[in-house]
């Protein structure tokens, strides 16, 4: 198993933080909000180095929930 979930099977939760799988395959951490001006539609901010882009739903294949970070020793 990937790890990947389809964003036809299931969303990430509200405010979740998530690596994502984009239509021109860049992978990348998104942020799901909910849009109150459109319908309460889910909105995605995805984390670039040109700074916070937003994604379309359409434009977002799959996800994954992020790792638990390293320990340190």
């Amino acid at each position: 198993m990937s790890g990947w979930i389809s964003v036809k099977e299931r969303l990430p939760e509200i405010n979740e933080t998530f690596i994502s799988f984009v239509e021109n395959k860049v992978v990348c951490t998104c942020t799901r909000y909910q849009n109150r001006a459109k319908d309460n539609a889910p909105i995605f901010y995805a984390n670039t180095k040109a700074g916070l882009l937003i994604c379309s739903l359409e434009s977002i294949s799959h996800w994954m929930p992020l790792p638990e970070p390293p320990e340190d020793k």
